[in-house]
Parts: structure tokens; C-alpha cells; sequence
């Protein structure tokens, strides 16, 4: 089996539970700001997944806004390229002058050098999101700029065939060896 860590917002207090999300997303993540309409009562899903250098965390949340800051880069940035995939659910990045609706089964990616803007749509939301360290994926910044903040379908082509690995991989982690995760390149 992969190791996973899970959180599940129903084992904690209900006036904890927002701060708490925030806490994971910032140490799963990177630091970041957090709203919602429902942080008196938060709930939440995410199982985190580790797979050598790369996380794979599925999850399931109400209405929120992520926001990333230049003072927030600045205190600490992972240097990684985040890449979600929404299962259920609407969201919209903004990242500068840059602006992309995603919806049900679109891709979207960020870049946790770069501030940002996230909101989620008024249902709850379910995502799978994957970490990749920019040293794993050299790109010439050119290209990375035509990447980063661009949605991307998950019903056809590539985005087809990697959205199936990614449900396939956090439906049942238990089919896969810890070994089975980091792969030399």
C-alpha cells in the first residue's frame, strides 16, 4: 500500500476544523490565505499521497477562496508546479492580468512562485491535485508561462488519459507497494 496521510474534518472540533485545513493546505501546499462562508463549520476530505518527489492529494471541500501573496511567496515557496484535476465542482484562477474558469473534468495549473487567486464554486468541490517539484520538470520559462494558469479538458487526449491514471492511482492505493512509487529517471 502507498502511504497516505488522511484528514477528515469530521475528527475535529467544529470551531477547529477551517483553521485546521488551512494548516494542511499551507504544510501540503505552501502557505496561503484561506476564506469561506463556511469556516464556522467547516468540512473537508484529503488523503495525501506520496509517490517519490510528487504528492497526489485527492480531496473533497465546501466553497473557498486560496489565495497565494507575494509576502506568502516570499516567506516560503516549494518551487512546485501544482496541476488539479476538478472532479466535481467549478473554480476560477486568477494569477495577474490572467483569468481561467475551470469546471467538471478540466485541468487547471498553478505555480506556487507565482500569487494567485482560487474560488471555488458555491458546491462543495472535489479535486485530485499533484505536486510536481519544478527541479523533476525542467521547463524553459517560456514555456512553463504558456502552461501555468491554463485549463486543460480531462474528457479527451492526453488530459483523458491522465486524468484515468490519477482516479485509477487514489481509488485504491492499496493495489500499489510503497516501492512502486519513486521511479529513477
Amino acid at each position: 500500500m502507498l502511504v497516505e496521510t488522511v484528514f477528515r474534518s469530521e475528527d475535529v472540533p467544529a470551531a477547529e476544523r477551517f483553521e485546521c485545513w488551512r494548516e494542511l493546505m499551507s504544510r501540503s501546499y505552501a502557505p496561503m490565505e484561506l476564506r469561506s462562508d463556511h469556516a464556522d463549520d467547516f468540512r473537508a476530505h484529503q488523503r495525501l499521497i506520496g509517490l517519490g518527489a510528487v504528492s497526489v492529494w485527492p480531496g473533497e471541500f465546501q466553497p473557498l477562496v486560496f489565495r497565494r501573496t507575494p509576502k506568502l511567496i516570499r516567506q516560503s515557496d516549494p518551487e512546485v508546479y501544482q496541476l488539479t484535476l476538478v472532479l466535481k465542482g467549478s473554480g476560477r484562477l486568477v494569477l495577474g492580468r490572467q483569468e481561467a474558469t475551470c469546471d467538471a473534468y478540466e485541468f487547471h495549473s498553478n505555480d506556487s512562485s507565482r500569487p494567485s487567486e482560487t474560488w471555488t464554486g458555491r458546491e462543495r468541490t472535489g479535486i485530485v491535485g499533484v505536486e510536481l517539484p519544478k527541479a523533476q520538470l525542467p521547463l524553459q520559462r517560456g514555456r512553463a508561462d504558456q502552461a501555468i494558469g491554463r485549463r486543460m479538458s480531462a474528457k479527451e487526449g492526453v488530459g483523458a488519459l491522465l486524468a484515468q491514471f490519477l482516479t485509477q492511482v487514489t481509488s485504491n492505493t492499496g493495489q500499489y507497494a510503497p516501492d512502486d512509487a519513486p521511479r529513477p529517471v
